[in-house]
């Protein structure tokens, strides 16, 4: 045990210590009082004291450990002193201290395997030294440990684990001490290693928390840009919706104020433009949140592709007409049988490419749209669908930013352009959906390629009946009840409906409605139009109550959902609450017609699954 302490002494100039009685001038030098054991203590608890001191101060950890281990070195007469750190399975000399003419083995000591001294583990894992005073004792029990050490004319060494939180990190070692001091050499090197591990784990704390403090700042930062990328989308959504806004109020003002039929047929032509503006607007906003929380689902159906492709052309056209496009269209190379596709969302991605290449693309241009199977497997088709176009192009600057929501690019050719900055996003989000990709080719100035490549699943049952064109339906003397909690929405319907030749009975909620389908006669009613959301009772509440009721047509009368709420979970909620079918506000007169006559020709007790394009 050690019995004097370093405070107990003082230290001459020359680095001896002093005993201190009174004072260091009546000192004597412990080395003429022959306490040479006592001496080499405290000289080593001297050296700690220092090495400790250098450990707390600031800077680089590894400058400071090459220091200390110079400041040990001399003193402790070893040959080498070093660190290994463990990962995992493995364990490198990261630090070294060679005496002079003692040859450098950090470079040859990286990445050996622990087994090669795995005997060291059950020590060091129970925080021991390991220690052997001659390698020569371990030579027939531990060949493997014997070959490393004598490999690096190691006569003897001593280790010390490194702990940090806890966990075995690796171990501090001194090769070819001298024997006769291992016992001054273990308290010291157990020291050694608990002050370096010490400094090890508030170094890896302070990298945490530097990495942390990055991470908000980058966080913050991401924060900072979403919101000003979100305020920058609701300035262009205010400033976008107000503009068709603005045509269909001004061009209703105009339309109030002449008395010209022609004048007003052309006022309510452009309001009947600016209301469709709008309403795409509105659909990709919505279209844009549903994907983001993922609302939205594939709903696959037989279709086949060549009339697919039709169908998109034929809605687009209007708008290559209008800016006198020249519009090419070509899917002579598509697979001619039938496949199972989302039929409403692949219209959706070529719908958006195409009405983008119309936009950007001046009067008198050029747009391609151009479809072909690359292959054909025994149960998939595999196709590229190309929209090129002649128009404005993108900048290459803009380009890997052109699928970020709410970002458009803003160059001269596109002020006065109308849109959220959503399309391309919802596109992207939708190729994915359906496991497919998008590439795109562009140089400012020089037009536009948007490749999109997809694979559909061969569909081999029974001819699907494809989507197409409608047929006019006669409803004459259709007795209708309609409950509708809405003034405007009620006077729209029943005059759409009215001069159809149609009866119409308009309950302000889904309670009154009930109440005046349970009170009526047989037959007064041949169909029910319900909204969704009304006060009182809703729409899922009144056709639930409506198909519980004891009134004869309870279960057969078609109750069709007309609402606001205009995805495909919404009619799956219909369906499931016993409406029919499912058409969404705002209303396209011919689909809503369709549908009610469609359902009208049912069966009792059938239901179609019907809804508009949403």
């Amino acid at each position: 045990m050690i019995k004097a302490r370093v405070s107990d002494f003082c230290q001459k100039e020359d680095g001896s210590l002093l005993k201190d009685k009174g004072g260091c001038c009546g000192g004597e030098r412990l080395e003429e009082r022959g306490d040479r054991a006592q001496y080499e203590i405290l000289r080593l608890e001297q050296l700690l004291l220092q090495d400790i001191r250098i450990l707390d101060r600031l800077g680089d950890l590894p400058a400071r450990i090459n220091l200390l281990f110079q400041d040990l070195g001399a003193y402790l007469q070893a040959d080498r002193i070093y660190i290994f750190e463990f990962d995992g399975r493995k364990m490198s000399n990261t630090y070294e201290w060679c005496r002079e003419g003692v040859s450098r083995q950090i470079d040859n000591l990286q990445d050996m395997e622990i087994t090669d001294v795995q005997r060291w583990m059950s020590y060091l894992l129970k925080h021991e030294t390991v220690e052997v005073k001659d390698i020569q004792t371990i030579r027939a029990d531990y060949p493997v440990e014997y070959e490393v050490m004598s490999k690096q004319d190691i006569r003897s060494y001593i280790e010390a684990p490194l702990v940090v939180r806890e966990k075995l990190i690796g171990f501090i070692g001194f090769d070819n001490p001298p024997v006769a001091k291992f016992e001054q050499l273990r308290p010291i090197l157990l020291s050694l290693a608990y002050f370096i591990s010490a400094a090890m784990e508030r170094e890896q704390r302070e990298e945490e928390l530097l990495h942390r403090m990055k991470e908000l700042r980058r966080a913050s930062r991401e924060a900072e840009a979403a919101n000003n990328a979100k305020t920058e989308f609701l300035a262009t959504v205010s400033h976008d919706l107000r503009t068709p806004m603005n045509a269909v109020l001004g061009y209703c003002q105009l339309a109030l104020e002449t008395d010209l039929q022609n004048e007003k047929d052309a006022y309510l032509k452009k309001i009947s433009i600016a209301g469709a503006s709008l309403l795409a607007l509105i659909n990709d906003t919505l279209d844009f949140q549903k994907l983001e929380t993922g609302q939205i689902s594939l709903n696959p159906e037989g279709a086949r592709e060549s009339a697919l492709l039709e169908r998109i052309a034929t809605a687009v056209s209007p708008m290559m007409q209008a800016k006198q496009l020249q519009f090419i269209v070509n899917g002579e190379k598509l697979y001619k049988g039938p496949v199972l596709v989302d039929v409403l969302k692949v219209e959706e991605i070529f719908i958006n490419l195409l009405s983008n290449a119309a936009k950007y693309t001046p009067a008198g241009g050029r747009v391609e749209f151009l479809a072909e199977t690359l292959r054909l497997e025994e149960d998939y088709v595999h196709d590229r669908v190309v929209v090129r176009d002649t128009g404005i192009g993108i900048s290459r600057e803009f380009l890997p930013k052109i699928y970020e929501p709410f970002l458009q690019e803003r160059v001269k050719q596109t002020i006065g352009q109308e849109g959220s900055g959503l399309g391309l996003s919802i596109v992207k989000r939708l190729v994915n959906m359906m496991g497919g990709r998008i590439e795109v080719q562009s140089q400012l100035g020089q037009g536009t390629q948007f490749a999109v490549y997809l694979s559909f699943r061969r569909y081999n049952q029974p001819e699907p009946q494809q989507p197409g064109g409608r047929t006019a339906v006669d409803l004459a003397g259709t007795r209708v009840l309609l409950c509708e909690d809405n003034k405007m929405n009620q006077e729209i319907c029943a005059a759409i409906l009215g001069k159809k030749q149609m009866t119409v009975d308009i309950a302000a909620n889904g309670r009154e409605g009930l109440d005046r389908f349970t009170a009526s006669a047989p037959a007064a009613y041949d169909i029910i139009l319900m909204d969704l959301r009304m006060p009182e009772m809703d729409g899922f509440e009144a056709t639930r109550a409506i198909r519980s009721s004891s009134h004869p047509q309870a279960r057969s009368i078609p109750i069709v959902a007309v609402t606001a709420d205009a995805y495909r979970e919404d009619l799956k909620r219909c369906l499931e609450a016993g409406m029919n079918a499912h058409v969404a506000k705002p209303l396209n007169v011919p689909q809503l017609l369709e549908t009610m006559a469609k359902v009208l020709k049912k069966e009792d007790g059938k239901r179609d699954l019907c809804y508009n394009n949403y």
